[in-house]
């Protein structure tokens, strides 16, 4: 076969061939019994392999493809390798083999890596210097994508059929389809089989892609004048307010550099790939040169959002990769800022190419990150060790990553934070997360003691009426789960404001149908403005349980309510309303204070 059949043969047998090694090696695991480095190796080598091969095989004849996709595949295996030897197999059971730091942080940079690295090894095999030609990597970026987004709606609309093939078969009693799906590998098999021959397909019509993708860039231009409106819009609000009401998010750095980055994508589509084709409308020039001047603020303060938060609580690998991609949009936002001071002829050029450049900056910046260069870990469990060694609350630490998370470079801090002299809580609490099999029994346990400590410190300075009686011990409340008794909220309410006492337990029979007496314990704020207040009780099993407490709370914070309990100013008061018995069954009115 030569041509076009040559071609749709090829890349739908590669693709086929990629479904199979995925299922063997992922899910069937077939090298479990080799070492954990040769099953990542192997794993990642097909995720580079197969992808670079299919996206190459059209801009590059099928044979040097292949020989481009295989040393893509080789260098980027050798990066992930390398950065496997920071998490030796015997760490424990946070070891996985797509991603052993259990966050994402390894398969995410490698499968960025191996996007970008593909559009820059085929311009640099097209021509010499081809890579840093943005009127050839830019194209082939943009194809890239549309290519890769048009198999994967080939999928999903072949899969459409497919069931919908198999709904009408059924009807008849022909179950084929519903058997063939039923075989483990069908799915692997027959989905890279369709991407590979939609990906030959979008081979075969180069113009057709081209034709669809200036349609897109030019759809994506439309937006760019609304999204400066809105970033403008938030940085006068900055200005004018402050970042006090931009902290106050959690996420508010990962949204301001999402919505960067997006930004930066309506730029490149809205700059043409080739001079002679670089005249804009005035309205998208102007909108590019306020966004030049906008853009550099929206990225500051999320950096600066960041800095914030590593001041707080120190370097984490998931701050460090936020921080360096907060740098990769500053180099990306750079050229276009340079337009906004200085419009000069050939800006588009200027710009285009000061973003081929950022981009092998990028290129460069994700390859260290596989490196001992750029060891998040190290620099992660440096930070947390200096934090402690500052001698802030035992509260203020995550152990977990330490233990589990970080590799080598975790564990030797945590060996040498085990050989300072620490407290018994924090080493009983390291002492769990070393035994635990997972995050969540450790969070448990720990939780657990916490807990037992809590009711110990309320058993201590809870004031109790009347005088002499003794809450329960943990033993008996320890069951009870946290959401609907939570301890540390009367521990710190006691805390808080001790003069006037801030909180309260009252012994008395609240409940007459349940056995024995129950225990309301009641916190209000020293300025009144909320109270809260939970009643222990038995069921009829003898087990204590909790509640929640019905109260008008407009008269709540009119009223200073513990002094006048510790006065001895209160009663077990009756019930305001009867119930109507019908047997075994009981009907209760309803007030509006919810009684």
């Amino acid at each position: 076969m030569t041509g076009v059949p040559a071609m749709r043969a090829a890349l739908a047998i590669t693709g086929v061939i990629a479904g199979a090694a995925y299922y063997l090696l992922i899910e069937e695991e077939v090298l479990r019994s080799a070492p954990v480095e040769v099953q990542r190796a192997v794993v990642y080598f097909a995720i580079a392999l197969f992808p670079a091969f299919g996206l190459m095989a059209g801009p590059l004849p099928p044979r040097r493809a292949g020989a481009a996709a295989l040393a893509l595949a080789t260098l980027c295996v050798g990066l992930v390798t390398w950065t496997g030897l920071r998490f030796p197999a015997a760490a424990g059971a946070a070891d996985g083999l797509l991603d052993p730091t259990g966050e994402g942080l390894i398969i995410a940079p490698f499968i960025g890596f191996v996007a970008v690295l593909i559009p820059v090894v085929t311009a640099a095999l097209q021509a010499r210097g081809g890579w840093r030609d943005y009127g050839r990597l830019i194209p082939l970026i943009w194809i890239a994508a549309t290519k890769s987004l048009i198999s994967l709606l080939f999928l999903i609309l072949f899969w459409s059929i497919y069931f919908l093939s198999d709904a009408l078969l059924q009807l008849a009693g022909v179950e084929v389809l519903d058997d063939l799906f039923d075989v483990d590998p069908s799915v692997f098999v027959i989905s890279g089989g369709v991407i590979g021959l939609s990906l030959a397909v979008t081979c075969e019509l180069e113009e057709v892609i081209t034709t669809l993708l200036k349609l897109v860039l030019r759809l994506l231009r439309l937006l760019l004048v609304p999204v400066a409106v809105v970033l403008s819009v938030f940085v006068g609000a900055v200005i004018l307010q402050g970042l006090d009401e931009v902290f106050s998010s959690r996420s508010a750095a990962a949204t301001m550099m999402s919505m960067a980055a997006g930004t930066l994508v309506l730029i490149a589509a809205a700059l043409n790939f080739h001079d002679r084709e670089a005249a804009t409308h005035p309205a998208i020039r102007w909108t590019i040169r306020i966004l030049g001047l906008v853009l550099p603020v929206v990225a500051g303060i999320a950096l600066y959002a960041l800095w914030i938060r590593v001041a707080q609580y120190g370097w984490t690998p998931q701050r460090l990769l936020g921080v360096l991609c907060g740098l990769v949009i500053l180099g990306f936002v750079l050229p276009v800022t340079l337009f906004a001071l200085r419009a000069a002829p050939g800006w588009q050029a200027r710009t285009l190419s000061g973003f081929v450049a950022a981009l092998i900056g990028t290129l460069a910046l994700t390859g260290l990150w596989f490196t001992p260069l750029l060891n998040a870990q190290a620099i992660a469990a440096a930070s947390q060790l200096a934090r402690f060694q500052d001698k802030l609350p035992d509260a203020d630490y995550d152990l977990w990553p330490l233990a589990r998370q970080w590799g080598a470079p975790g564990r030797a801090a945590l060996e040498e934070l085990k050989a300072m002299d620490l407290s018994p809580a924090l080493r009983t609490r390291i002492a769990t997360i070393e035994g635990a099999e997972t995050r969540y029994s450790a969070s448990r346990e720990i939780g657990d003691t916490r807990r037992e400590d809590a009711w110990a410190t309320l058993q201590e300075s809870l004031p109790v009426r009347p005088a002499g009686a003794r809450l329960p011990d943990f033993a008996a409340i320890e069951a009870i789960q946290t959401y609907r008794f939570n301890l540390e909220h009367y521990v710190r309410s006691c805390d808080e404001a001790p003069r006037p006492p801030a909180c309260a337990a009252v012994q008395g029979d609240f409940l007459p149908a349940t056995p024995g007496l129950e225990w309301m314990l009641i916190s209000q704020s020293a300025g009144r403005s909320w109270m809260s207040a939970t009643l222990l009780y038995r069921d009829q099993d003898g087990a204590w349980q909790a509640s929640g407490i019905a109260t008008d709370h407009v008269e709540a914070q009119s009223q200073s309510l513990i002094p006048q309990i510790l006065s001895g100013a209160y009663e077990i008061a009756p019930p305001r309303m009867q119930s109507l018995q019908i047997g075994p069954v009981r009907l209760s009115p309803k007030s509006e204070r919810g009684e």
